[in-house]
């Protein structure tokens, strides 16, 4: 008994390689356009780094309808990994604006070191002998800002601004309406006598025992009134003698005071050039 075979139709063998050239051709389209798709995408993303998104928002426009395109005949996972690079893409362009607003504002906080200028930089210095210290510099003194009421150099104490009178006789002129200073408008001595005006303070530094005489000469014709006084203490509330021209006042070594002040009258300051002398005998 033969074996016979069933033969086969050439018409089913051209169908069948029809169905597998068309899924063939079907995968090859596919996988052209997900390239086509990620070259898109790396361009768009090229973009962003280089931040000119907002000069060209056609490439996404473009990139987002190729992928349309793609997911009509693409099978569910490639449609889902697409999604889900577009949603990438297009989350980067939305935060883009913001972080690049962002970083313009931080670095328009952040200045630049200035490098020191050529003339203070100093040669290296050799390194020192191993064993042997090096010998330290004394720290230098930070220069100290003078109060607002200070007078020129030499002739202020550093600590207040007062005129330090160290040694007899002793002369000095000035005048009240370039004073700023205003320490004191009455005097524990003549509480009731208004100094309001500007004044100058003296310190004066007695080494003996005497009679400490302070006089003034002022012009009072061109209504100018400068009253001295005599203080323990640098306050009002210590003020042991006051007097219009001159005072003298017996005295044991110590610091004292001296304040010519500006006398007030009818709200007026009497305001003006004095000369001070001052003696101890």
């Amino acid at each position: 008994m033969s074996d016979a075979r069933t033969p086969v139709r050439p018409s089913a063998l051209a169908a069948d390689l029809k169905r597998l050239k068309a899924r063939l051709d079907q995968q090859r389209g596919v996988r052209s356009d997900l390239q086509e798709l990620n070259r898109r995408i790396a361009s768009i993303q090229a973009t962003l780094d280089a931040r000119t998104l907002p000069q060209s928002p056609s490439a996404l426009a473009v990139a987002t309808t190729a992928a349309t395109a793609i997911h009509g005949h693409r099978r569910r996972g490639y449609a889902l990994i697409s999604a889900a690079q577009l949603l990438t893409v297009l989350l980067l362009s939305v935060t883009y604006p913001y972080m690049d607003e962002t970083n313009t504002r931080n670095e328009a906080h952040v200045q630049p070191l200035a490098a020191p200028p050529a003339s203070e930089t100093t040669a290296a210095e050799p390194e020192p002998h191993a064993g042997v210290p090096e010998p330290q510099e004394a720290p230098e003194d930070e220069p100290v800002e003078a109060p607002p009421n200070a007078l020129p150099p030499g002739d202020s104490s550093p600590e207040s601004g007062d005129i330090i009178i160290d040694s007899f006789p002793f002369q000095d002129e000035r005048n009240t309406a370039l004073s700023n200073t205003r320490r004191a408008d009455t005097y524990a001595c003549s509480p009731a006598t208004r100094e309001d005006g500007p004044e100058y303070w003296y310190e004066v530094n007695v080494s003996e025992a005497g009679q400490l005489i302070a006089s003034i000469e002022e012009d009072m014709k061109d209504g100018i009134d400068v009253d001295v006084h005599l203080l323990s203490e640098p306050h009002p509330s210590s003020c042991i003698a006051r007097a219009n021209s001159e005072l003298a006042v017996d005295v044991v070594p110590g610091r004292y005071w001296l304040v010519l002040d500006t006398y007030t009258a009818d709200g007026i300051e009497k305001v003006g050039p004095y000369r001070l002398t001052v003696y101890l005998k």
